[in-house]
């Protein structure tokens, strides 16, 4: 009976683990379409090879975006928080962004930004 118990509270705690969103997100993010809108009119770029723009977040809390499309070519880092399906991207204090969460699952994630009356919306793919 006790080998039963602590079975059934290791599955548990695995399974919740799977579902919490700072879990989920742990991983490199693949962006396949970035939607642009600003006074009202809406311009999507689809991200293909050779283009890429990656997001790793890694569980110490730092992440390291990777870009080679829209224009821009490089490699930053920062810390990365999720809270209330915000997500928060801090590359030290002098370039905070904020992003709603839209949909986080174990192989897809879209989120979302306003800046004033433009917004930016990111769908993501997991690499696998």
């Amino acid at each position: 009976m006790y080998f039963m118990a602590v079975l059934f509270a290791g599955m548990t705690f695995t399974s919740c683990q799977k579902n919490d969103p700072a879990s989920l997100i742990q991983a490199k993010w693949s962006a396949t379409l970035v939607s642009m809108t600003e006074d009202g009119q809406t311009q999507d770029v689809k991200i293909e090879t050779p283009s890429y723009i990656y997001y790793t977040f890694f569980a110490d809390g730092n992440y390291l975006r990777e870009i080679n499309a829209m224009g821009e070519k490089g490699q930053d880092e920062g810390i990365w928080e999720l809270k209330d399906k915000i997500l928060t991207l801090d590359k030290g204090g002098y370039d905070e962004m904020e992003y709603s969460v839209l949909e986080l699952t174990g192989s897809k994630l879209v989120v979302k930004a306003q800046m004033g009356s433009s917004s930016i919306k990111i769908n993501f793919n997991k690499v696998k």
